[in-house]
């Protein structure tokens, strides 16, 4: 449709001036995508041609076959439905009558001053509803009404069939049986000794000793071959006050479980292939923001406890989309305990970015604690002394501000991916409940006891006047 608000039109085919104007635009009247029903030439027009300006001045000035352009439509074999989108159902009305009537025709009327997007958008529900598979997603985004894609459960609208595809009422034959694959079960010990219940004497949260999350990462996507998770869920956190030989994880075919005892520490998924495109280290020639010297980025956090061994970021870099940090670690003469602090600061990282960016959330009486992560992958299997970390900004805020989510990687400093996360997580928890204190053993403030105490031998006299006679008998 071509229209031109400064004209006003009321015979439009007789106005010289609009033909002139129709001309001077016939460039921009692109190839039909797909065939048309002209009711100007009372038949199919072939995908590819061009409806040119003689077209539409020839279409007002002759009678309009639209009889003949509905029974060529209708012999049309390809089309189920015919859908009339107007301010008037006149294209509905004309499929009732005999001879037009065999295909299903619905009409949605949008007249002046009603809404025309709920019209059409009835209309497209209606085409879908007939099996044709509609881009919502690419239909809406440049229109007027700006719409997104929310994931929502499973509806019957979304086709998804979830029954079995035999039916042994309707079927002689029974289905070739498909030979499952073999269940592997892998269990690997995590080693909580002495050694890691020493490191973590700098790492405590409410007063006491956990293993940093970044830790239980590391450790499934090393015993993969993809080196990469799809995903993985903190449940609760692994607390190391004392050597524990109950710890242990579970891998079966993709699935994966941390446990504690009889406890479930954490648990996800892990990708069958390794990630096809690593991070890329880009380096900002523009002027940080901000510039959060290490003494700055430790008084963001209140209730995990860093000592000196862990406070391994030196330097924050923050630019309007992103975020730089300096992690360098002093090497001891233990490789394991030494990768625990590096894994740490990559992942504590979002605490300082967090009370940085987002200072009236970190504010709150408790500690935003890993939650997920989504997509890790270790690219590297050592990592150096030296490393950046770099975040994603802006910080995504969720739940009600209870959740935030980044994506990170860290990179050598010559650029070399180390490991990456597309989507990591972190949960709002009050304080004093993310490591509940252990049980004291209740007692009553009252009980009742029995103890032996010797009597001291005694003597009792009897005033004179009260004896009691006592009488003899005698026989």
């Amino acid at each position: 449709m071509l229209t031109r608000p400064s004209i006003v039109l009321t015979v439009a085919a007789s106005l010289p001036s609009l033909r002139r104007w129709l001309l001077e635009r016939e460039g921009v009247i692109s190839r039909l995508r797909l065939p048309f029903n002209s009711s100007a030439f009372g038949r199919q027009v072939a995908k590819g041609d061009r409806l040119d300006a003689e077209y539409w001045i020839k279409h007002a000035q002759n009678p309009v076959l639209f009889h003949d352009a509905a029974k060529a439509l209708v012999a049309d074999t390809s089309i189920d439905a015919v859908i009339d989108v107007g301010p008037q159902p006149f294209i509905w009305v004309q499929f009732q009558s005999e001879g037009l009537s065999s295909k299903s025709s619905s009409s949605f009327v949008g007249k002046r001053g009603k809404c025309q997007a709920s019209s059409f958008l009835v209309a497209v529900s209606k085409v879908f509803q007939h099996g044709l598979d509609v881009d919502f997603l690419r239909l809406f985004s440049d229109g007027p009404i700006n719409c997104g894609k929310t994931p929502i459960p499973t509806y019957p609208f979304q086709r998804i069939h979830n029954y079995p595809t035999y039916v042994p009422s309707r079927n002689r034959a029974l289905p070739t049986p498909v030979e499952e694959k073999e269940v592997v079960d892998v269990k690997l010990p995590f080693i909580v000794d002495h050694a890691l219940c020493n490191t973590l004497d700098d790492h405590r949260i409410d007063g006491r000793r956990i293993v940093p999350g970044a830790v239980f990462a590391d450790f499934f996507a090393s015993a993969t071959s993809s080196r990469c998770l799809e995903e993985l869920r903190f449940h609760r956190p692994l607390v190391a006050e004392a050597p524990d030989s109950s710890v242990y994880g579970e891998i079966k075919n993709e699935s994966f479980t941390l446990r504690q005892g009889g406890s479930k520490v954490c648990s996800g998924k892990v990708a069958s292939r390794p990630s096809s495109s690593p991070p890329k280290w880009s380096d900002d020639d523009r002027l940080p923001t901000r510039i959060i010297k290490k003494a700055a980025v430790y008084d963001c956090f209140k209730n995990v406890q860093f000592g000196s061994t862990f406070r391994n970021i030196h330097e924050i870099k923050v630019w309007q989309d992103h975020a730089d940090a300096l992690v360098s670690v002093t090497e001891t003469g233990s490789p394991d305990q030494d990768r625990v602090r590096k894994l740490d600061a990559c992942m504590h990282m979002f605490g300082a970015v967090a009370g940085i960016t987002l200072p009236e959330l970190t504010a709150m009486d408790g500690a935003f604690l890993p939650s997920s992560l989504n997509s890790f992958s270790l690219h590297s299997s050592a990592l150096p002394s030296t490393f950046l970390v770099r975040y994603n900004l802006p910080v995504k805020v969720g739940r009600n501000s209870q959740v935030l989510t980044v994506d990170m990687a860290a990179f050598s400093l010559s650029g070399e991916p180390l490991l990456s996360c597309r989507s990591y997580s972190v949960a709002f928890i009050p304080s004093g409940v993310a490591v509940p204190k252990p049980l004291e053993r209740q007692t009553k403030w009252m009980a009742n006891s029995w103890g032996a105490k010797p009597l001291s031998s005694f003597s009792v006299r009897i005033p004179e006047g009260r004896r009691t006679p006592v009488p003899r008998t005698g026989v």
